[in-house]
């Protein structure tokens, strides 16, 4: 039988470094593996939107398989502390992060195909960010037609809302949020809800000191409702 070995290749720097190696046998398939050790999230720079900077490493593996016309693969990373940086002329937000986890499930088969990714954010001291998205496909449909996922996050610190709009003095509080998609990826049905307990806001240009919040919203579709 035919095979064919890459062993470890490897692009390093001095901190970090990022290495592949796979195996193929012609009877047998063949698999893969991508490692990052330490890698550095500022060679994501280049594509992320204008002013938008993030500096942290970022340690993670995926492993790949390919027999009987089947590819699956999975993947697991983390990244050490870090932060986020928007800045917009004489505006500047900087978000410590920790990335606890994003976890990758892919399957690539002749009568089925699908793709699960979650992840989980921490953000400062108490704001939290999870997340997961599947993409997969009904009998006869182009792979990955379909989508099904959700989002949420728990924040209290709005420091970034006083610095994007000068009119908010002060603003605290608890906001939970949980936004969930489904139905055909090009045209999903968004749903979800969002509270924001014991708030408080001060807008002194309109004479506004709003203490006491207790506000509730729910959406389905095309229709919100609120109570609070």
């Amino acid at each position: 039988q035919d095979e064919a070995y890459l062993e470890p290749l490897c692009l390093a720097a001095p901190e970090n470094q990022i290495c592949v190696k796979a195996a193929w046998q012609s009877q047998q398939g063949g698999t893969g593996q991508l490692q990052l050790d330490m890698a550095d999230f500022s060679m994501l720079t280049p594509y992320l939107p204008p002013g938008i900077n993030v500096s942290s490493r970022i340690n993670g593996v995926i492993n790949a398989k390919y027999a009987l016309q089947s590819l699956t693969a999975t993947g697991q990373f983390q990244a050490d502390s870090g932060t986020l940086v928007y800045q917009n002329n004489d505006k500047r937000l900087e978000w410590p992060f920790s990335l606890e986890r994003i976890g990758v499930d892919l399957l690539m088969a002749p009568d089925e195909a699908y793709l699960v990714a979650d992840t989980k954010i921490k953000a400062g001291e108490k704001d939290i960010v999870e997340g997961r998205l599947k993409l997969f496909s009904e009998q006869s449909e182009k792979p990955f037609s379909q989508m099904d996922g959700t989002l949420t996050c728990r924040i209290q610190d709005f420091s970034a809302a006083q610095i994007l709009i000068p009119e908010i003095e002060a603003v605290s509080g608890m906001l939970s949020m949980q936004l969930i998609a489904d139905g055909k990826l090009e045209a999903p049905v968004l749903s979800g809800n969002a509270r924001w307990e014991a708030g408080a806001v001060r807008l002194p240009g309109l004479g506004l000191d709003i203490k006491e919040i207790d506000l509730n919203m729910q959406g389905a579709e095309k229709s919100i409702a609120f109570d609070g």
